[in-house]
């Protein structure tokens, strides 16, 4: 029995069919190609992220007021904080006697914690200004014999002093990063004030 003979036509569609697959591909490669031949995406560098000084201030304040040196009041010492400043305060015969530039040696330690909690803030733009007062109430304070005429020299050298513990204490440069000023005299002006702010970066 003989076997039956295949379409004519099989071939035919099988020729098709491989022409058109061929087709297919070739239209998809093109594709595949124009993606891969498309222009890079540009990349954008990531901006430097800028702390406003605010921030850093809130920072510095919060461990202040967390700190048991400020949470008990204490003659001689005071703090205030604001949006873009923390001061503290050093004033009155607990600090220094009248018409002396230096602190008593008590007050050290206090000294000493302060310049812990700001010394990690150095690094992050931290800037530092001494301010000395004199007690314009005082003919000691206003006219020191022993700074001649001005009171502004005794007020200077208050802020010094204080300039040169942190330097020798703390080891902060104060070249670098305090400010020294001499402030003159003032109604109860026996006093050496810290003023904390930051730059902008």
């Amino acid at each position: 029995m003989s076997r039956p003979a295949r379409p004519q036509n099989s071939t035919l569609y099988l020729g098709l069919f491989i022409i058109f697959f061929a087709l297919y591909a070739r239209e998809h490669q093109k594709v595949l190609a124009g993606n891969l031949s498309a222009a890079p995406v540009a990349v954008i560098p990531t901006e430097k992220v800028v702390i406003p000084p605010s921030q850093r201030i809130q920072e510095l304040a919060a461990l202040m007021q967390g700190d048991s040196l400020f949470q008990v009041k204490a003659d001689g010492l005071a703090a205030a904080y604001g949006f873009e400043v923390v001061v503290v305060t050093f004033s009155g015969d607990e600090v220094f006697s009248e018409g002396e530039f230096a602190f008593r040696e008590t007050w050290y330690s206090v000294l000493d914690r302060v310049s812990t909690i700001i010394k990690p803030f150095l690094q992050r733009g931290l800037k530092i200004e001494v301010i000395g007062f004199t007690d314009i109430g005082s003919l000691k304070e206003r006219r020191p014999s022993d700074y001649g005429e001005s009171d502004y020299a005794l007020s200077f050298a208050r802020a010094e002093w204080v300039g040169r513990f942190l330097e020798r204490r703390a080891l902060i440069p104060i070249r670098e990063r305090v400010k020294l000023t001499g402030a003159g005299a003032v109604k109860a002006g026996r006093k050496v004030e810290l003023k904390f702010t930051f730059d902008i970066k």
